[in-house]
């Protein structure tokens, strides 16, 4: 017989010839491994089995048994028994079946492009084509399930009775989607003719006239399927659809928009940009027409609103010793309220812009920045725009270059700061704010401040600071106010040119600690600890209202000329200006630190352990010298301690120590003398507020994701996090509560105003599946319970249910959502929001 091109690639063929007659059928060949030369292909094959290896010379076959293995370019095929055509170049592998019927060796297949495991695979070396049956493998995040399958030369692979599924229990998936058709194009989509959900293997509505599931691994662009629901002020709507960009690894985009039935409409624009060690940000702006109602309707409203928002932060890597963030906020005040589903966003009252620009010089630093403000409900906006400060560092110019510390005289450790501002600000309504009329109404200024000072310890014990600060007031737009006889009113006028104002002042404090302590013997308790801190501070300022100055002004009020009131031509001034009157105030101090020292078995070191009773109270008040009467003002004092390490508790309290009369004014006659009390109280604030979980009690820290703080240097996840917390659910946490008691008093004058509140928050996971969550609270004075939210979520393993309501109020809504956990599944969702407008 005579050996073919393709037979005669078999390596070590004169080897077989000499094992066994040519005759011979079955030739076993009891070696792991053999190689085709690329005589019969263009490339060599290399194949091994573990049991044996036949071949048949008739039929110009090899068959491969136990744990058979074929590798051929980047193809490599694992399967129980193998066989190889080497006249049609076809591969057959397929798992051996033992007596009681179980299989062994699953095919296993893998290329460039595809990676399956199927109980039969067929497949040419030549033509690149096969035939899998009931195929198994993973594409776009999910498996693929294929009764029978055909692969094309481009690695397209066209399924029958095809399933899809992200759940990854892959014998028995909770849920999927069947098609009779169904295309893979590796790396870039999945198709598939009309389509059904199944959950549980039982059918569900969820009817699909086609399946498009993308595969990328990096940025693709694609329609942003909506989810479709139903308002009852504005009928049937499409939500968040539109078309995603995914122009390159830097940036993306996308243009999304919600449509209702009767026209209400909303068009977002988002995109994120990133630049690794560079810088990250992204930005939306969004326009609504929101109609609400019938046109016939006595409540029907229409209203226009938009939306803007950019966050911005520069990698400290880029540029060492600069930092630029942004996190801006603008838009209607109504927009919120009105297209908003989030609760958070429904009970905000301001919305909080910044961006700033940082520069340290070493010597020096230098910051520009931007802020804005806006209360949603009066509509007022407040921008600061530029907000220039300049600081340079503290120097020491009497210094020289042999200065020592401990040797050194008053004179070389005074040392001098300066620092200036630049402001520009506008106060307007928001429906003015693009109104070049508005820019009338902007103020800005310049101001410079030079300060020395100098601190030395006297008389061993104290510390003694004596300082003089010296600061100007720059401006371009100055007031004048006049007497209208024909109006009868005072008139204010606004004075264009360059006008300067000034103060200087004095200041020195003297303080130091004193301690004392307590001992016991024989006891558990060993010693109390009590810190005290006094300080006694000196203020002066000269009365910049002399007329020498310039700064302050008469206006008649009253239509007769013998009345006259002072005031100051810098009364709207951005950083206001020199004050009225001489100021000589003595300031009194008194800080307080109480500890105790316990008996501690655990500690083998000390045998004690310190424990604060009060972290601290502090007494302050002050005596102005040059005042003519009630020169003392309020005693102010201030609380703060941590009870069983959880509780903490804070007590501020304001004391009048002069008498009222008879419309609630401070008189110059003590309150002593009056009712026999030293002071009248006019304010307390006594809050107490703690954060427990089921680890205190063990005296464990808190495990799982803790809530980060807001910083320029935050990544993008823990940016979501602060900005969502709604979004994570962390069952690492059997239960958590946080709670605040508030109880504010505020009694100025006779007239008397208690506030009460308690709110709380928290959570408890039922099972390993099942969390619920609370927040609410109670208002004692009014009776009336806040604003409160129930959440609901439940982990069905490839799926999620979550349950957000608001069961009374003004926003009164719920939000029902289950959709499959996958990102590429999203949109397989049942959802039904019903809001505060849809009652």
């Amino acid at each position: 017989m005579g050996a073919s091109p393709l037979w005669a690639g078999i390596s070590d063929y004169s080897t077989f010839l000499d094992t066994a007659p040519v005759d011979t059928p079955d030739l076993p060949v009891p070696t792991p491994g053999r190689k085709i030369h690329k005589a019969s292909f263009d490339t060599e094959v290399k194949y091994s089995a573990t049991d044996s290896i036949k071949i048949r010379l008739k039929e110009k076959k090899i068959i491969l048994y136990g744990s058979a293995e074929v590798q051929y370019k980047d193809l490599f095929i694992q399967a129980e028994v193998i066989s190889i055509d080497f006249e049609s170049y076809v591969m057959d592998a397929q798992p051996s079946v033992d007596t009681n019927g179980m299989k062994k060796g699953i095919p296993y297949f893998k290329d460039e492009q595809n990676e399956m495991h199927a109980q039969r695979i067929r497949y040419n070396f030549k033509t690149k084509e096969g035939v899998i049956y009931e195929l198994s493998t993973e594409e776009a995040d999910g498996y693929v399930y294929g009764n029978k399958v055909k692969k094309d030369p481009f690695n397209n692979m066209y399924i029958s009775k095809a399933r899809y599924t992200t759940c990854q229990d892959t014998t028995h998936p909770h849920f999927y989607i069947q098609a009779n058709k169904m295309k893979i194009i590796p790396g870039k989509k999945i198709v598939s003719g009309p389509a059904l959900l199944y959950v549980g293997d039982v059918p569900t509505p969820g009817f699909l006239p086609f399946g498009f599931f993308p595969i990328t691994k990096g940025r693709s662009s694609g329609i942003i399927i909506p989810s479709y629901g139903y308002s009852r002020t504005r009928g049937y709507l499409l939500r968040n659809g539109g078309y995603y960009f995914g122009i390159n690894d830097y940036i993306d985009a996308a243009i999304t928009g919600d449509i209702y039935a009767n026209l209400s409409y909303r068009a977002n624009v988002a995109s994120h940009y990133a630049k690794r060690y560079r810088y990250s940000g992204n930005f939306t702006f969004d326009y609504a027409v929101n109609k609400d109602n019938e046109r016939e309707d006595p409540d029907y409203s229409e209203s226009k609103a938009t939306f803007f928002t950019w966050t911005h932060r520069l990698d400290p890597k880029a540029r060492p010793n600069t930092t630029f963030n942004a996190n801006v906020q603008l838009g209607s005040s109504n927009f919120l309220r009105q297209n908003s589903y989030n609760p958070s966003d429904i009970v905000r009252n301001t919305l909080v812009s910044s961006v700033s620009y940082s520069r340290n010089f070493g010597w020096s630093n230098l910051t520009i920045s931007g802020n804005h403000d806006q209360n949603t409900q009066t509509g007022n906006v407040n921008v600061t725009l530029p907000n220039v400060s300049f600081d340079a560092n503290r120097f020491f110019p009497f210094r020289g270059k042999n200065y020592s510390s401990s040797k050194s005289k008053i004179w070389q450790d005074i040392g001098v700061s300066y620092s200036s501002a630049f402001q520009n600000r506008l106060n307007v309504g928001d429906s003015l704010f693009f109104d070049p009329s508005s820019l009338d109404k902007l103020q800005y200024g310049m101001r410079h401040t030079v300060g020395a000072s100098v601190n030395r310890r006297v008389f061993n014990y104290f510390n003694f600071t004596p300082s003089v600060n010296y600061s100007e007031f720059w401006y371009l737009r100055t007031i004048e106010k006049q007497w209208n006889a024909d109006s009868l009113e005072v008139e204010t006028n606004e004075v264009n040119g360059f006008q300067r104002g000034f103060n200087y002042g004095f200041n020195a404090s003297l303080n130091t600690q004193v301690f004392g302590m307590y001992t016991f013997k024989g006891s558990t308790l060993k010693a109390i600890r009590h810190q005290m801190t006094p300080e006694v501070n000196f203020s002066y300022r000269p009365d910049f209202g002399q007329s020498k100055f310039g700064f302050y002004r008469n206006v008649q009020t009253d239509s007769a000329g013998t009345e006259f009131t002072p005031y100051s031509i810098f009364e709207n001034g951005i950083f206001g200006g020199p004050g009225r009157g001489k100021s000589g105030l003595v300031g009194f101090s008194l800080g307080n630190n109480l500890e105790m020292k316990v008996r501690d078995a655990s500690d083998t070191v000390e045998g004690a352990k310190k424990i604060k009773l009060i972290e601290s109270i502090r007494f302050s008040t002050t005596y102005n010298l040059l005042a003519d009467s009630l020169n003392w003002s309020p005693l102010q004092v201030n609380m703060q301690t941590v009870l069983f390490k959880q509780f903490t508790v804070q007590w501020d309290m304001t004391f009048n120590p002069y008498a009222m009369d008879s419309v609630g004014r401070s008189i110059q006659k003590w309150q002593f003398d009056a009712s026999k009390k030293l002071f009248r109280r006019t304010y307390s604030n006594f809050t107490v507020s703690t954060s427990l979980n089921a680890e205190t009690f063990k005296g464990k820290a808190t495990p799982g994701r803790v809530r980060p703080t807001r910083n320029p240097y935050m990544d993008s996840e823990e940016l979501a996090f602060l900005n969502n917390p709604g979004n994570y659910v962390d069952f690492s946490i059997p239960w958590n509560l946080n709670f605040t008691y508030v109880y504010r008093v505020d009694q100025p004058a006779y007239a008397r105003s208690d506030v009460q509140t308690v709110n709380f928050s928290g959570d408890i996971s039922l099972t390993s599946k099942w969390k619920i969550g609370m927040s609410s609270g109670y208002n004692f004075t009014n009776q009336t319970i806040s604003f409160t939210t129930i959440d609901f979520y439940r982990d069905l393993h490839c799926w999620e249910f979550r349950l957000n309501w608001i069961p009374f109020g003004e926003r009164t809504m719920f939000l029902f959502t289950i959709n499959a956990k996958s990102s590429v599944l999203q949109d397989l969702k049942l959802n039904r929001r019903r809001d505060w407008y849809d009652r």
